[in-house]
């Protein structure tokens, strides 16, 4: 008899959950303890998957804490609950505490890290578990490269790519749109575009995947073909497409999609409106998020009439939608208009917060209103690292460069890790004021810094050297770079032309050239300086270089 009851009991149990009948646990649980059913595992096992689908992971850690006899489905229960909730620091302990694990467990604990921002821990978790002679799923793979793109490391991704390879999972639809979004995040379209072409469905993620990858990469006019792909072809276009598209429309520049009337020469963002236009017609017009991306493109574009009129019709508005248009005020200089946006924000409840003040900072700043910046700066009770960089650059734009560097080193009292933003931005000022010695210091913190080697900041150290006279400390930091851009290329130019070293600044020019790096317009201007005054065959040079000009730029 106790058999039967038992049999029905799970019946009942799992019919509860399938169909996802979520009043039913209370009423279960009081007629297991009054029957004395809880010695039965198996039960109590289905009664914590109940509580885990009703979304209520105490109640179902509760159940997990009183029984004794713990299987590896008991912990499979609670764990699912918490990785389910979102509740990272309580599923790891219980995944810390099993005394054995499987597949299930550990695609579990990755998806839920690679989920919630836990790349890194995501995948040292993968690695433990190809170690532990584990097979990855399909999904446990596609939250692998998730992982991967997160925190671009394409090297991970590649080995994935591989194992997904050896598990014939490469064409698997899961697999394939997150191999194409760790390709595309890392910056490697190429792959990225290989990999769509040999899929053999495409669904929106696939397109919205494409498309973000091309717009990291500044393919803004690939990025938006894409969209206009995946309307031809008859994908559904969801509010995730759109706002992705609305990105890629406020990052394009004026030259990109826009036309001028003639009537009245204003720029108009043509793509940007019609996306709009879609927007009503596919029913989306109340999607908070997706009025924020549409908010954020007529900003970004200087569009603040638009912005206005459609953040006035918003049906709801969240501190993002006050937050973008603080920040377009003060993109457009209107710092009277940014603060009199955050006094309305208070007044309707919304209470500022980082963002908020770095948007109010950047917009002192651009109205070269330091001092009002400053005093806001000191009102923080915290200032982020963002808002430390927004003062930095606006004592920097307005040649306040004591005051920059006096800021560095009040960062460094205050603990604060400064990022490659900062560094750039206090060489620069020290390079404006010939300070060596404070330059030096910048460039010892850097030697304890990753920062050390990135080329925005390698280029802003040549800068320093070269202004400062210290051509040789120059070159030793440009011969010491892994890799080069352009911009590394030009200080160096830039600067050996800077001490008369004319023919020395034309033979790097010649050296840019022969690594195959397309010189800039910046780059034949130095180099048109420098043949100039050069000694020697200064107009064999000259010439050179007028001929490399016409067929950059004059022969298109």
């Amino acid at each position: 008899m106790q058999s039967k009851t038992s049999s029905y009991l799970a019946n009942l149990l799992q019919f509860c959950i399938d169909n996802k009948i979520h009043k039913a646990r209370k009423i279960l649980h009081a007629y297991l303890l009054r029957t004395n059913q809880f010695s039965n595992t198996f039960l109590v096992n289905r009664l914590i998957e109940l509580y885990s689908k009703c979304g209520h992971p105490t109640s179902a850690h509760l159940l997990f804490d009183q029984l004794s006899a713990r299987n590896i489905y008991t912990y499979h229960a609670v764990l699912d609950a918490y990785c389910k909730s979102n509740d990272i620091d309580n599923a790891y302990e219980v995944f810390a505490q099993m005394p054995e694990r499987n597949s299930v467990t550990w695609n579990l604990i990755i998806t839920a890290l690679s989920h919630n921002g836990f790349e890194k821990k995501a995948l040292e978790n993968f690695y433990l578990m190809m170690m532990g002679g584990f097979v990855p799923t399909r999904f446990t793979l596609a939250s692998v490269l998730s992982a991967c793109g997160g925190v671009s490391d394409v090297g991970c991704g590649k080995e994935c790519h591989g194992v997904a390879i050896k598990l014939g999972l490469e064409g698997n639809f899961f697999v394939g749109n997150a191999l194409l979004g760790m390709y595309a995040k890392c910056g490697f379209v190429w792959e990225a575009i290989e990999i769509f072409k040999g899929l053999p469905e495409h669904n929106e993620v696939t397109f919205t995947a494409m498309m973000k990858g091309l717009m990291e990469t500044d393919r803004i006019h690939e990025a938006f073909d894409m969209f206009k792909l995946m309307h031809r072809v008859g994908i559904s276009i969801d509010s995730v497409s759109l706002s992705s598209v609305l990105g890629v429309c406020a990052k394009s520049s004026f030259e990109d999609f826009v036309v001028v009337n003639d009537n009245d020469r204003n720029w108009y963002n043509v793509h940007g409106k019609q996306i709009h236009g879609l927007v009503i017609k596919l029913g989306f017009e109340r999607d908070l998020q997706l009025n924020n991306s549409l908010l954020d493109m007529y900003a970004k574009h200087g569009d603040m009439e638009c912005a206005e009129m459609l953040f006035d019709n918003m049906s709801e508005v969240s501190v993002v939608s006050w937050n973008v248009m603080i920040g377009g005020f003060g993109q457009k200089y209107s710092k009277e208009r940014a603060l009199e946006y955050m006094e309305k924000m208070k007044n309707h409840g919304f209470e500022p917060n980082e963002v908020t003040y770095v948007n109010l900072l950047a917009a002192c700043v651009k109205s070269e209103d330091v001092e009002t910046g400053r005093q806001m700066f000191d009102d923080m009770s915290c200032p982020s690292l963002s808002s430390w960089n927004a003062l930095l650059s606006g004592y920097s734009q307005n040649e306040h460069h004591k005051e920059a560097v006096m800021l560095f080193r009040e960062m460094q009292f205050r603990n604060v890790q400064p990022d490659r933003t900062t560094f750039a931005i206090v060489l620069s000022s020290c390079a404006q004021m010939g300070l060596l010695d404070g330059g030096k210091q910048v460039h010892a913190a850097l030697l304890k810094d990753v920062a050390y080697t990135d080329l925005y900041v390698a280029s802003g150290l040549i800068g320093l050297y070269s202004k400062c006279s210290k051509i040789e400390m120059a070159k030793h930091v440009f011969d010491e770079l892994p890799q080069y851009d352009v911009a590394c290329w030009n200080s160096m130019i830039a600067g050996l032309s800077l001490n008369s070293l004319e023919a020395e600044a034309f033979i790097y020019f010649k050296q840019m050239l022969g690594k195959g790096m397309l010189p800039t317009e910046f780059s034949f201007a130095t180099n048109a300086g420098t043949t100039n005054v050069s000694l020697g065959c200064q107009d064999q040079h000259c010439e050179y270089v007028k001929i490399l000009f016409y067929n950059r730029y004059l022969a298109k």
